[in-house]
């Protein structure tokens, strides 16, 4: 039987909801302001199991 996985992936508030790899507070918004980062607006996730992907806050 295979093996059934979940990816959660955090995202930033763009257009093509690129995935936030940046270190954030716990409001979301980035701990280096420098960085570029817009802050983790949603949080992607992905099930192996079936072709479906959700995106919500």
């Amino acid at each position: 039987m295979a093996r059934i996985t979940a990816t959660i992936r955090p995202v930033h508030d763009d257009a093509d909801q690129t995935v936030c790899t940046h270190q954030v507070t716990s409001t979301g918004k980035p701990r280096d302001p420098e960085s570029g980062c817009t802050g983790r607006a949603a949080y992607t996730a992905t099930c192996s199991a079936g072709d479906w992907t959700a995106t919500r806050p």
